[in-house]
């Protein structure tokens, strides 16, 4: 697998690039994504869980807050 591939069809990087992805799929027409949060502990992979989240509400505003000023 090619590293355009697993760029392409998951959420990994720095959150820019997460926020860059999501963005990518909502205008693809995407509106379910399966999260596996990272984390050596419990604790961590519900933070990075938490962040995700809060990452797929960020987009879903923006692009909410776009179509209605269309």
């Amino acid at each position: 697998m090619t590293d355009e591939m697993v760029l392409a069809t998951t959420l990994i990087g720095t959150e820019p690039m997460v926020r860059e992805r999501l963005q990518v799929w909502q205008k693809a027409g995407v509106d379910t994504v399966r999260l596996y949060p990272a984390g050596a502990t419990l604790a961590a992979r519900l933070d990075t869980l938490g962040r995700a989240i809060e990452l797929v509400r960020e987009v879903s505003r923006s692009r909410t807050a776009a179509a209605a000023a269309e």
